[in-house]
């Protein structure tokens, strides 16, 4: 979760209705006031930050056992 605290409040909140409130990107644009692309273009983005961010976290902390 800590990561997600780190992401931009427009990208977070489109992850958060999204997976915790399996909501359409249709419905989160109508609640967030944006376009439904915009929507789904943040979603991406976030995830995108995401996937980064923890596969950089996976590889320093797997780095001491292969350099062992």
């Amino acid at each position: 979760m800590d990561e997600l605290s780190r992401l931009p409040t427009e990208q977070r909140e489109v992850i958060v209705l999204r997976f915790w409130h399996g909501m359409t990107f249709e419905e989160i644009a109508e609640v967030t006031g944006v376009g439904q692309n915009t929507a789904a273009g943040r979603f991406r983005y976030g995830m995108d930050r995401l996937r980064k961010h923890l596969r950089i976290s996976d590889d320093s902390t797997l780095a001491p056992c292969f350099n062992a």
